[in-house]
């Protein structure tokens, strides 16, 4: 169901057994909690290009969407990761926003995460290993198994997030990344264990060559890429 462009200010009534719903490019503010218990089949929701806010969006309006796959909220007024989410999510876009942080437990249980991209917000770190510090990211929250692809570009992070070994394409590029800690990659480097990184961007960072360990190599031993200038 296409409902782009149409000026709307609110979602409109949806009818049941739809499972595709985009509402791009419209002044939409909030979700009611309500306001997909008619559609339970959806599986897209395509929220890209409106004024959506979190104090302004309902209760567990996604979590209660048993089928959703897809949650694209780019180009919001977001300042925090949105939930809670249902665990069918595999794909979740919320780049272009002003989130500042990630709630711990927000992408918990999330076991078909595939893809994640945050980039162009405002996101803050300046521990990997603690709770949150300047409003930023709690040490843990990227570290999801299923996850594939993480995009943190164009952010304010200063270092690098956990992730699972298990991620392939890792975008970090301009941020203020000062250090290359390997444990945020490997918990332990052996023959069998080792990242699954293949693209890894830090470029417009404050990170050289020298500032990288000499173990990287081995850690990141399929990475076909690491751009760093």
């Amino acid at each position: 169901m296409y409902c782009d462009n149409l000026k709307l200010k609110t979602i409109p009534i949806v009818p049941s057994g739809i499972k595709y719903l985009y509402l791009r490019n419209n002044m939409i503010e909030g979700i009611e909690e309500n306001t997909f218990d008619n559609v339970t089949d959806l599986q897209w929701l395509i929220l890209d290009h409106n004024h959506l806010e979190n104090s302004k969006i309902k209760g567990r309006v996604f979590s209660k969407l048993k089928n959703l796959k897809k949650l694209h909220i780019n180009y919001n007024n977001l300042t925090e990761a949105v939930g809670p989410l249902p665990k069918t999510l595999d794909d979740l876009q919320l780049s272009h926003n002003k989130i500042t942080k990630v709630n711990p437990g927000a992408l918990e249980g999330l076991v078909n995460l595939t893809v994640i991209h945050l980039q162009n917000n405002q996101l803050k770190a300046d521990s990997i290993s603690g709770a949150f510090k300047d409003s930023g990211i709690p040490g843990n929250a990227f570290n999801i198994t299923s996850l594939v692809e993480l995009d943190l570009s164009f952010n304010q992070l200063k270092s690098i997030p956990i992730v699972s070994e298990n991620l392939e394409n890792f975008y970090l590029q301009v941020n203020k990344i000062n250090k290359f800690p390997l444990s945020s990659f490997c918990k332990v480097v052996g023959p069998t264990t080792y990242s699954k990184i293949t693209h890894l961007r830090l470029d417009g960072n404050n990170l050289t060559r020298a500032d990288l360990p000499q173990e990287m190599y081995n850690c990141l031993r399929v990475a076909a890429e690491i751009s760093l200038e």
